[in-house]
């Protein structure tokens, strides 16, 4: 994950979802995943990888201010 500074910081362990692959599952497997309770999981999980990168950078302002 690249900083302001231009140094890269990584994370190890963290899995993500390929949001191309969900966007390409047909309408019966997602409604499955709606009715095993996976669907909101998934979106949310695909939301919070899009603020991490912000949280990083709040992360950072604060130990360097």
């Amino acid at each position: 994950m690249p900083q302001a500074d231009g140094s890269r910081r990584t994370l190890s362990g963290f899995l993500t979802i390929n949001e191309e692959r969900l966007r390409a599952l047909p309408g019966d497997v997602l409604g499955e995943l709606h009715a095993a309770g996976a669907l909101l999981p998934l979106f949310m999980a695909v939301a919070s990888v899009g603020r991490l990168g912000d949280l990083v950078a709040r992360k950072s302002a604060r130990a360097g201010g």
